[in-house]
């Protein structure tokens, strides 16, 4: 499984600040362990047969994990062709999440939002858009803890209505949260009824302390609460 954090060195707001020791950290996670027991758990509730099914477009690799940092904006075309072999995306707020639409069928966004960020439509874009298609599926983590949260170099300028500085504050992401939200990609596996399932109980959304933020964007009547398959 490869994950690919959407790095901002030297960004005037939205860098995770601790960006090298989740690198570090989701390097070691032991993804094997988790899939196995996915697996039999998958078997338990729906049977040996959908327990080792692929996913839309292929297997879901879940054997080994490679995570890496990446600058989009540089080289559109190699950007283009990470985004198609990235299994997960970890991204705060902003352009770098637009990759996920080139991303395969089966893979996630995990989008972190800054402190204190609103649930306004363009806030939710990426939620609605790839809620819409289907074919990645959206993970969040919201950040709500000040101490999460640096003052970005918008803060002091008239460059942003004093209502919406905050959008652009760095962040510090605990890694028991991105932890959580890559254990339960593994055990999603790529299947979109397992991730619905998880959608269903809202653990697709939470904060960096864990906690589940109710949040679903308005699809009228076309998102996961309506979908019925393929599995």
């Amino acid at each position: 499984m490869q994950v690919v954090f959407a790095s901002r060195p030297n960004a005037t707001g939205r860098a995770i600040l601790n960006e090298e020791e989740l690198l570090e950290a989701c390097n070691q996670l032991d993804v094997k362990r988790v899939a196995v027991a996915a697996d039999s758990a998958a078997a338990r509730r729906h049977g040996r047969m959908l327990a080792s099914r692929k996913g839309r477009h292929g297997s879901f690799p879940r054997r080994r994990i490679k995570c890496i940092s990446h600058v989009f904006g540089h080289d559109l075309l190699y950007d283009l062709a990470l985004a198609k072999v990235t299994d997960v995306l970890v991204a705060t707020h902003g352009a770098a999440g637009y990759h996920s639409f080139y991303m395969p069928a089966g893979s996630s966004l995990v989008e972190i939002l800054p402190y204190k960020f609103s649930t306004q439509w363009a806030n939710l874009y990426y939620a609605r858009m790839l809620e819409y298609e289907k074919k990645v599926f959206y993970w969040s983590i919201w950040i709500t803890d000040p101490a999460n949260s640096r003052e970005s170099s918008f803060e002091n300028t008239t460059v942003f209505r004093p209502e919406f500085v905050h959008r652009e504050r760095h962040v510090t992401l605990p890694w028991a949260a991105l932890r959580q939200h890559l254990r339960e990609i593994l055990k999603v596996a790529g299947r979109p009824m397992s991730y619905k399932e998880v959608y269903m109980s809202g653990t697709h959304s939470i904060t960096e302390k864990l906690e589940v933020v109710r949040n679903t964007p308005d699809t009228g009547g076309m998102g996961w609460a309506s979908y019925n398959g393929p599995t």
